[in-house]
């Protein structure tokens, strides 16, 4: 008999449920439950990726070895047994039974597509959760399925100690760290990365002959090695002159952006990009908003350009992915290439619009508050809560220059990944939200100083004679 903890249960699956890339068909997969030595471990493999957990400092009762491999199905028992501890007795050769108090539930053995622990790497490399944060924002920056290139895959360049991801559209590259190993290779681009369960934990990666391994804290991460994909080659279009134009953002300024860009919702009727206007130290942002389609001009008093004065259009989303990644420089070389945000160790890049599609001043534009607390209020068109999308013309080279057909609806996405997404949009509803409800408090408790002073101002005994 073999007595799991509920809390492991949940670890591993909601780990492992982050593990699985987004449009994998691969059926459901197989869950190992070992012991050896006293010591509990978990294993499962799936579409490429294999996640491994090893009880942390916890020995087992048991003195009996057990290797059991069952269906994922077991780990729904975190949501099923209500108690905390889960008993897993067997029944005869083939069949396992699960109890608890107030329930139980049999699994059948698998014995087909057995996952097996990666081979150990030859060097490990330390690293730090920098590196987590790294591989992370190169997953979001890469595509959801495969195309010309293997744009659903990241490229770990070893000799560089660089982590490229990439939708063709947009591209971060991210250097700095150190490889135990030369190689370039590219492997599965999952959202595992991001987890809140490993932020404080040690990071280890090496490489086997097949795979990328990262060993964090008690989890062991296997990446699968793809040799066959071609990946766009992100240098070829980074760009390059002798005289850049370099448009510096000062952090209240990024601060200032963040908060009215996130304030404009996405409009079908409405162009949904943002105008630079940078020439030495007058530096404004200007976007299009409303029914009646007018600009808006945020100025960045703090904010400064070096080189030839520019004018730049590219897509708002961009805008606030950089800024959120806390880049603050924009090199520019010239209009038809493609804009790029930078700094010591990273480089988005990303694709703009035709420069005559750029918004020039004008005599009735409206003027943003540049107090980032109290934004100028403007009436707001509904909030989209649909998947943010790129318009087609701000594709870069990268991709084949043959328009694609739009995407098939596939019956095979995984119900999980697509609630997870919804959530995402549902709390960055609430945010804006609470952004508005915070403004319009705001408003309400001037208005009502105001009319406070009014009243005192006309019970004043003024103009009374002696």
């Amino acid at each position: 008999m073999l007595t799991l903890q509920r809390r492991e249960l949940v670890a591993f699956r909601t780990i492992l449920r982050r593990c699985r890339p987004t449009r994998s068909t691969e059926t459901a997969p197989v869950v190992r439950i070992d012991v050896a030595k006293g010591t509990l471990r978990f294993l499962c493999t799936t579409a490429g990726v294999t996640l491994g957990y090893t009880g942390a400092g916890s020995k087992r009762d048991t003195e009996d070895e057990l290797d059991w491999c069952l269906p994922a199905s077991v780990l729904d028992l975190a949501e099923e047994a209500l108690s905390e501890t889960v008993e897993l007795q067997p029944r005869g050769s083939r069949r396992i039974k699960s109890s608890w108090p107030g329930g139980d539930r049999n699994f059948d053995l698998e014995t087909a597509n057995l996952p097996a622990w990666p081979d150990s790497p030859d060097r490990w490399g330390q690293a730090d959760t920098q590196l987590l944060t790294a591989l992370h924002e190169a997953c979001r920056t890469a595509d959801r399925s495969g195309g010309r290139f293997s744009t659903h895959r990241l490229q770990i360049d070893g000799h560089a100690g660089r982590i490229v991801g990439t939708d063709t559209r947009h591209a971060l590259a991210w250097d700095g760290f150190r490889f135990p190993f030369p190689d370039t290779v590219l492997v599965p681009a999952v959202a595992v990365f991001g987890s809140e369960e490993w932020k404080r934990e040690t990071v280890r990666v090496g490489r086997n002959a097949t795979q990328v391994v990262f060993g964090i804290g008690p989890w062991t991460l296997a990446l699968e090695i793809d040799n066959v994909g071609r990946f766009p080659d992100i240098d070829a279009f980074v760009p390059k002159s002798q005289t850049p134009s370099l448009v510096h953002l000062a952090e209240d300024d990024a601060r200032q952006a963040i908060a009215h860009m996130k304030l404009v919702p996405k409009n079908p009727d409405v162009t949904n990009s943002v105008t630079i206007d940078a020439d030495g130290d007058t530096v404004a942002a200007r976007w299009r908003t409303g029914k009646d389609k007018r600009s808006t001009e945020l100025r960045l008093p703090g904010s400064r350009c070096t080189g030839p004065a520019v004018r730049f259009v590219f897509e708002r989303q961009y805008l606030l992915r950089g800024l959120a990644l806390g880049l603050r420089t924009f090199r520019v070389c010239s209009a038809g290439l493609p804009l790029a945000m930078t700094d010591r160790h990273r480089l988005y890049l990303f694709a703009g619009f035709d420069p005559s599609t750029a918004l020039p001043p004008e005599d009735n534009m409206l003027v943003a508050n540049a107090n980032p607390a109290t934004p100028a209020i403007q009436p707001l068109p509904p909030i989209d809560l649909r998947s943010p999308t790129t318009p087609p013309e701000t594709t870069m080279a990268i991709a084949s220059p043959r328009p694609e057909p739009p995407p098939e609806e596939d019956s095979s996405l995984d119900p999980l990944t697509e609630a997870e997404a919804v959530r995402d949009l549902l709390a960055e509803a609430a945010q804006r939200a609470n952004q508005l409800l915070h403004l319009l408090k705001a408003k309400r408790k001037a208005d009502r100083a105001i009319t406070q002073a009014v009243r005192s101002l006309r019970a004043l005994p003024l103009g009374r004679g002696n």
